[in-house]
């Protein structure tokens, strides 16, 4: 057994030269400007990279290389002390008096030494530290044991990953973009200088890289199409980057920053109430609103496209996107959605007619997403059915039809059984005729509201007088109630007069509005009702033709 002595020097940097990473903003691949960053080397790693540019190298007390000859010989060597220039120590046999010396270091993956050549497997890595990192290869041709000088040069190459926004990181990814397998493991020979791709994979994986930045290992004069990094973080979330196709090239650092976003989706389908809160009751009151359980996916009441949008992802690594509506996708990759990358928006195809509940209120159920990483990022914002502009008709009905359709009765309710001034059937909320006393109320059905929303009312109404002389009036009331059995007399008033002894009918048309009234979600109904008045008419009838409300200042 001998003492071997190799009198080291980083007289060839850790890299030749230092490149920028290309981010990849997009599916159309662009190059990003070019940034400095400043490495973070934890206190406890051995060879170090520092430089603006990662490529200043120095060796670290304890700091071991593998040594082998052509001859068989075999040693491991240990630094003695820092510096670019140290000795390194071992003990060994040598096999020769003149013999050709080769030495590695490296801490990243499972490498073999024999005779000149490392093999390297880069699938999996740990830290993403400098020392873990670099790949420093020397020789030592035609000497003896006693002489051996060694400069050491860098045999792979590095993907330097400087990251921001996140403060734990479990895992880096480092895969081809469209999922193509590359060289993840490669052989150099120290004496000639030739690189051989080996084995194959789909992903390099580095464990517990640090948060301020890392570094990944890469097979040298790795040719990468356009190319992903993905971190996951201490609680399972993941983010990820693509970048533009590269070749990185032995002995260079490629520098690409990573800033931690977290995507979000914007549901752009509109109904009433999206017109409400953009425009008042200018937008929510056109005359377009013919039902007002009707979604707009496509296109709007005002011919406007109804975009969903995204943002903080790029489009390179978004899968898919589209809706989910009652647990239905529509998607861009089935040909329902166009999505228009240059604005990050997307929207239903016009030609697509979505299903979907129309009962009244939050519709979570649907939804606009992206698909990232496999899972689906959906959209936060919801679109709501209140059920305003609302408007109904009571002519011709009956009041099993009136409850069929969400009305309800309270007291005694009828139906006029006679024509009064070519007015068919409708509903009549007072009656005082040969004898019978008869009045009630009706309330609406149930609307939703997110919130306090002023509602005006027109109610279309007349009645009929008949008395022995001198006026007479009814006052109508419509408001707001927290239940369908509870009449609000103190919102809204209204009146119909008559100073007629004979037949009078008031009819008031949609021009009538009466002033804004709150309902709110403690109060979701609307009741019609009147008072009774003295009943001194010798008959009398109150009737109700038509009810609209809509949504006001």
């Amino acid at each position: 057994m001998k003492r071997f002595y190799i009198l080291v020097a980083a007289a060839a940097a850790l890299v030749g030269c230092s490149v920028e990473g290309d981010n990849m903003p997009s599916i159309n691949v662009e190059a990003k400007d070019k940034f400095t960053l400043m490495a973070n080397i934890a206190d406890d790693t051995r060879v170090t990279i520092s430089g603006d540019k990662f490529t200043e190298v120095s060796w670290l007390a304890g700091d071991a290389v593998k040594l082998s000859s052509e001859a068989g010989a075999s040693a491991t060597l240990y630094a003695e002390s820092a510096g670019k220039s140290v000795r390194f120590v071992g003990e060994g046999e040598s096999k020769a008096e003149v013999d050709n010396y080769y030495a590695v270091y490296g801490r990243t993956g499972s490498y073999s030494l024999s005779g000149s050549v490392v093999t390297l497997n880069y699938a999996e890595q740990y830290g993403g530290a400098a020392s873990a990192a670099a790949l420093l290869v020397g020789k030592a041709e035609g000497v003896s044991a006693a002489d051996l000088s060694m400069s050491f040069s860098p045999a792979n190459a590095l993907l330097r990953v400087s990251v921001s926004g996140v403060g734990a990181i479990s895992k880096a990814e480092f895969y081809a973009l469209d999922g193509s397998s590359f060289a993840t493991s490669y052989s150099y020979n120290i004496a000639t200088d030739v690189v051989s791709h080996t084995a194959t994979g789909s992903v390099i994986e580095v464990n517990a890289p640090s948060a301020s930045g890392f570094f990944i290992s890469l097979p040298a004069d790795l040719d990468m199409p356009n190319y992903v990094v993905r971190l996951t973080d201490a609680n399972g979330n993941v983010c990820t980057k693509a970048y533009s196709a590269k070749t990185f090239v032995k002995g260079t650092t490629t520098r690409v920053d990573f800033e931690w976003t977290t995507p979000s989706v914007t549901l752009g389908a509109k109904s009433s109430y999206s017109y409400y809160l953009a425009d008042g009751n200018n937008g929510a009151n056109a005359n377009k609103f013919t039902d007002p359980t009707t979604i707009y996916f496509s296109t709007g009441v005002n011919g406007e496209s109804c975009d969903s949008s995204y943002a903080n992802v790029q489009d390179a690594v978004i899968e898919d996107l589209g809706y989910e509506i009652d647990g239905v996708d529509y998607t861009h990759s089935a040909g329902q959605v166009t999505w228009n990358k240059a604005n990050n928006t997307f929207v239903m195809n016009s030609s697509v007619s979505p299903s979907y509940d129309k009962t009244l209120g939050n519709k979570t159920a649907i939804k606009a997403f992206i698909k990232v990483n496999g899972k689906k990022v959906y959209s936060t914002n919801t679109v709501w059915l209140t059920g305003l502009p609302f408007n109904y008709d009571f002519e011709d009905g009956s009041l099993s039809q009136y409850a069929a359709d969400g009305w309800t009765a309270n007291g005694t309710l009828n139906m006029t059984d006679r024509t009064l001034v070519a007015r068919t059937s409708t509903l009549v909320l007072q009656v005082k005729r040969l004898g019978v006393k008869e009045s009630g109320f009706i309330v609406s059905p149930k609307f939703y509201m997110p919130s306090n929303i002023n509602v005006q009312a027109s109610i279309h109404r007349s009645a009929y007088f008949l008395r022995l002389g001198g006026s007479q009036t009814r006052t109508g009331y419509v408001g707001a109630v927290a239940n369908t059995t509870t009449s609000n007399t103190s919102s809204v008033t209204y009146t119909c007069s008559s100073n007629s002894d004979v037949l009078s009918d008031h009819i008031y048309g949609s021009g009538e509005w009466l002033t804004a009234f709150t309902i709110s979600p403690s109060a979701p109904y609307i009741s019609i009702d009147s008072d009774e008045g003295d009943f001194s008419s010798t008959a009398h009838h109150y009737f109700v033709h038509e009810a609209h409300f809509r949504y006001a200042q």
